[in-house]
């Protein structure tokens, strides 16, 4: 089971029993999610007009 997935299981509350997070897994997670948050987003629909733009500039 991947870290972020015992995560969000255990937010969720229906962990497995067998599955544990130990103290390295979860300071993996910590970064990752650090790592995450600190992205810039966009919106979808700005992402996709981006994208069409590119295409039409650069058909052959």
């Amino acid at each position: 089971m991947v870290i972020a997935d015992v995560f969000v299981a255990r937010m969720k509350g229906d962990t497995p029993v067998n599955s544990t997070m130990s103290v390295g897994q979860a300071r993996k997670l910590v970064e990752q999610l650090k790592i995450e948050a600190s992205f810039c987003r966009i919106k979808v629909s700005k992402a996709a007009a981006d994208l069409m733009a590119y295409c039409d500039a650069h058909a052959c």
